[in-house]
């Protein structure tokens, strides 16, 4: 069996680590292959930050390959925390299951400070008719998991077994540039299909960028917030929108919804409907304010009932992404 041959590519948003088999995509790009080996059947590879080895780290990115072994996910998983648990003394290993399937099993564990050993781990098997694939990320910095979680778990989850065109086809996102009085870039569904469209009522130099969902009936809308209000929060601006749409088709405050951004800052939005557009078709919305420099820009979206909370993650996942250049 070859040993695992790792390429990386840097594309416009993302570095993507694609060994023979496995192809991940990773939430940042400062990242490099530190060290590898391959002992008969048996292949791994080590990828740290860049400024770290694997003798010196704080985040660390194994990919591991090996025969299919002859014991289930469960045994497999028991057996991986009570092997940790046998090298850590005087702190528990905490573990939980996250997500499990016919072909994988999704799981993390973690030692809490103040031990010396504390870390936190999140390690996915995938396997194969003829093979496993272990990907595993750690950290030993603990003070914000929560956006450690939001950043990683996603990508791990979303590693393919196969080509890098199978991963460029399976992603989710792209880069858009567009041009609203500055320039700004955002990623958002393949399949979505991007407009750019004239203003006219509110400024007839700006441009509002629509992007229709596919089979979905729903939308996305990023505008300029053309009012400006001194003291005004992100909730304030929420509550406005609303209660425009309110007046116009009688739809009401659903919930707030908190993005929270990559860099730890928060975005506060609102849900709301149901309400009827288009071609008599019943919707919920979403909307928020994202601060770009000295602006803001307003992202509005909609889709069908049925379909919406699914649909919200990709509206959240396409805020989080927005960036001026």
């Amino acid at each position: 069996m070859k040993a695992f041959i790792l390429t990386l590519l840097l594309l416009p948003t993302f570095l993507l680590a694609k060994t023979q088999d496995l192809v991940f995509k990773f939430p940042e790009t400062n990242w490099h292959t530190d060290y590898e080996t391959s002992v008969g059947e048996y292949t791994m590879t080590e990828m740290t930050k860049d400024g770290e080895t694997v003798q010196n780290w704080t985040e660390l990115v194994t990919m591991e390959k090996l025969p299919r072994q002859d014991t289930s996910f469960e045994n497999y998983y028991e057996a991986k925390i009570e092997s940790l648990q046998g090298f850590v003394s005087g702190a528990k290993v905490h573990h939980r299951i996250i997500s499990k399937d016919s072909n994988s099993i999704f799981f993390e564990w973690w030692i809490e400070k103040p031990h010396f050993q504390a870390q936190h781990e999140w390690c996915r098997l995938i396997q194969t008719d003829l093979d496993w694939f272990i990907l595993r990320y750690t950290t030993k910095k603990l003070d914000h998991l929560d956006l450690t979680r939001a950043k990683w778990e996603k990508p791990i989850q979303e590693a393919v077994i196969g080509s890098l065109d199978d991963m460029l086809e399976s992603s989710n996102w792209m880069i858009r540039l567009n041009i609203l009085n500055q320039k700004y870039s955002l990623e958002v569904p393949k399949n979505w299909n991007h407009t750019p469209l004239k203003n006219e009522k509110m400024n007839p130099t700006a441009f509002i960028d629509l992007f229709a969902i596919p089979h979905q009936k729903g939308s996305l809308i990023i505008d300029e917030v053309q009012e400006h209000h001194v003291g005004w929060s992100q909730k304030d601006y929420s509550d406005q929108f609303v209660k425009h749409f309110n007046q116009m088709g009688k739809c009401e405050l659903i919930r707030y919804e908190t993005i929270i951004l990559p860099i730890g800052e928060t975005i506060d939005g609102a849900i709301f409907g149901p309400m009827t557009m288009g071609e008599n078709i019943v919707v919920k919305g979403f909307v928020c304010t994202v601060p770009i420099k000295n602006n803001y820009l307003k992202v509005f979206a909609t889709a069908p009932l049925a379909s919406f909370e699914s649909e919200l993650e990709h509206f959240k996942e396409v805020v989080k992404s927005i960036k001026p250049l």
